[in-house]
């Protein structure tokens, strides 16, 4: 009984550490998003990705500098100047 309680814990304690290396922090993957939609001309999706990016990271000068040129891109230039001096502000 000992030892099967303790292949259960050992077996649970295993999963829960593959659980976290599958899974990137949310940062991480938005990042990552961002980055690969930038990259690749999709607009839309890298706004969004950075956007919440932004939410999850207000105090990071990249996220802000990456959203001015995007917003640049899509010619929303009402949002494009306040992201651009939040980065350089920070």
């Amino acid at each position: 009984m000992n030892l099967l309680f303790k292949n259960v814990c050992f077996c649970l304690v295993a999963l829960n550490v593959f659980a976290q290396l599958e899974t990137p922090n949310p940062v991480e993957k938005y990042a990552q998003e961002g980055q690969s939609a930038l990259a690749s001309g999709r607009y839309e999706e890298a706004q969004r990705a950075y956007e919440k990016l932004r939410e999850l990271e207000p105090g990071v000068a990249e996220v802000h500098a990456n959203l001015g040129p995007i917003y640049f891109e899509e010619k929303k230039f009402e949002q494009a100047v306040p992201a651009l001096r939040q980065a350089l502000k920070l």
